[in-house]
């Protein structure tokens, strides 16, 4: 099993190469997971685009607000599966009272 970090490696593009080259020797691709809900969706999308895709690995188990950063009524992750969105783009929405909430200090707010 090959487990590449998206956001370190090259982000989506390259990830998606270092999955191609791991089918040609049949070795499973499980990218290293470490991201917000927005992150997540982007490595889902590439687990939907490479026929060897695994799992997703998924670190945010202790952020007990980490559902809450979308507009959904459900969770992303439900019974340890997601959905691979039909909507435009990632197929997520940002609450932006929530982003508030959680921003640091300093940081421009998305007005």
């Amino acid at each position: 099993m090959i487990t590449p970090d998206p956001t370190t490696c090259g982000v989506l593009a390259e990830s998606k190469r270092i999955a191609e080259r791991a089918e040609k020797r049949y070795i499973p691709f499980s990218p290293h997971n470490v991201c917000s809900p927005v992150g997540t969706m982007a490595c889902i999308h590439l687990c939907a685009a490479v026929p060897n895709a695994d799992v997703l690995e998924y670190h945010a188990l202790e952020v007990d607000w980490w559902n809450d950063l979308l507009e959904r009524d459900e969770p992303l992750i439900d019974s340890g599966y997601i959905d691979v969105p039909t909507e435009p783009g990632l197929g997520i929405e940002l609450d932006d009272e929530t982003v508030d909430e959680h921003r640091l200090p300093g940081t421009d707010s998305f007005d």
